[in-house]
């Protein structure tokens, strides 16, 4: 599975459409605790958040491997 494809996927979604009703929460789409602060947030419901930090978790495992501390912090 391509996880990065995934991922841009999810949040190309998220930035072309309204802000979804219920439950959400803002999502850096280039995480701070690995690339610093940046202005780029998406709206995610609580289901596409959670989705979206595991796809980062793979992407980081695959790219940096299990034991990297930027796979930890995700």
């Amino acid at each position: 599975m391509n996880y990065t494809r995934a991922y841009c996927n999810l949040v190309r979604r998220a930035e072309n459409r309204t802000t979804p009703l219920g439950y959400t929460e803002k999502h850096h789409v280039f995480p701070k605790s690995i690339f610093g602060n940046n202005d780029r947030i998406v709206v995610l419901t609580g289901r596409e958040h959670y989705t979206a930090h595991i796809l980062l978790q793979k992407m980081c495992e695959k790219r940096y491997g299990i034991e990297s501390k930027r796979t930890q912090k995700m």
